[in-house]
């Protein structure tokens, strides 16, 4: 199956180009495109930074002032920089394999993955880490602890994104509730499917218990796989 942009990332990647020809630049840059991406309201890429804690206004300036200090260069636009390649090129092989449409947000997800770029260390210097973004693009927050609730016995339920990868999910449901493979498997399925599924209702101690080392699964992995209890049903 060819992979397929989203009209945001298409509307991104042409207004980035477009910027950088203004400029008279050789190579479009990751930061031609993070401007680009902010740019854009409906891509919702400032918003995702401002709850990672980001000033976007200022992160924008910084990136604006960067580009300016850019040697302009004869001959017209070449294509991508190295760095904004590969962060395209991952993002579209990310959206091969999930068999969806590449976003915006993964081609953002994946700017702290070039940190020699100047983008990257702008991210890093306002205090986002790599798997905050991860958190807040696949669930829209920050928050990993555990709100446990009343009750005997709690359910646990497991969310889909598409930044876990599906074998790990499989892995640590057969590591921490003991599921076989095949059950492993179909429960990930469904928690794919569905967009959260409940994998197990237990006694409360041993719910929390199980649900713990889940997210400290996730956290040990730098991979943004939410976990949450309920009342049992």
């Amino acid at each position: 199956m060819p992979v397929v942009l989203s009209d945001s990332l298409t509307s991104a990647l042409a207004a980035a180009a477009t910027d950088a020809r203004r400029r008279s630049h050789r190579a479009l840059t990751v930061e031609h495109l993070l401007v680009a991406l902010l740019a854009d309201a409906e891509a919702e890429v400032g918003d995702v930074l401002v709850r990672c804690g980001v000033d976007v206004i200022e992160l924008d300036r910084e990136l604006r002032e960067y580009l300016d200090l850019l040697e302009p260069r004869r001959g017209g636009l070449a294509g991508l920089d190295e760095h904004a390649h590969r962060i395209t090129a991952r993002a579209a092989m990310h959206g091969h394999h999930q068999n969806v449409v590449v976003g915006v947000r993964d081609v953002l997800a994946r700017i702290p993955g070039e940190p020699e770029t100047y983008a990257a260390m702008l991210l890093h210097a306002a205090g986002v880490a790599p798997i905050d973004l991860l958190r807040v693009l696949a669930h829209g927050t920050l928050e990993t602890d555990l709100v446990i609730p009343e009750g005997p016995w709690l359910a646990i339920r497991v969310y889909n994104d598409s930044f876990t990868p599906q074998r790990f999910v499989v892995e640590v449901l057969e590591r921490v509730l003991r599921m076989s493979v095949a059950a492993a498997q179909s429960a990930m399925l469904q928690i794919h499917r569905s967009d959260s599924a409940i994998i197990a209702t237990l006694r409360r101690d041993l719910a929390i218990e199980k649900a713990q080392r889940v997210v400290q699964a996730a956290k040990d992995s730098a991979v943004p796989l939410r976990c949450t209890l309920e009342p049992a049903e």
